[in-house]
């Protein structure tokens, strides 16, 4: 496999959003979770990204971090649903999962812009 043999080599990440979490680390918010999925399962540690916005967490109100918390639980319940049917071999599950989780993070990627925007 190419990325396993070579790495990731996107020279021009695009819609690959991180987001700086409570203990410092970066995760995925948006766009791109396939890249980081992918890299995760090929043990690929480090992948070139392009920051859009950073909002940091602990500067959210709690009701924001109550929602940006419901978000991500419910958008990993997709994809861990999504590594069962992949188990299971059941590719029309699988991807069902992954709009799922797809149309719930351009709501999460609405949700942090708003906040953003408010923040500027």
């Amino acid at each position: 496999m190419k990325i396993l043999n070579n790495g990731w080599q996107d020279e021009s990440p695009t819609d690959f959003k991180l987001i700086k979490t409570l203990d410092g680390n970066f995760v995925v918010a948006n766009g791109g979770n396939h890249r980081a999925y992918l890299s995760n399962e090929l043990g690929i540690k480090e992948v070139k990204a392009r920051v859009w916005v950073h909002i940091e967490l602990n500067k959210l109100s709690e009701a924001e971090l109550n929602l940006y918390e419901l978000y991500k639980t419910e958008i990993s319940g997709f994809y861990k649903q999504f590594k069962i049917y992949k188990i299971r071999g059941d590719e029309e599950k699988q991807f069902e999962f992954l709009r799922k989780a797809g149309k719930l993070e351009e709501k999460l990627k609405a949700f942090l812009l708003k906040i953003y925007n408010e923040s500027l």
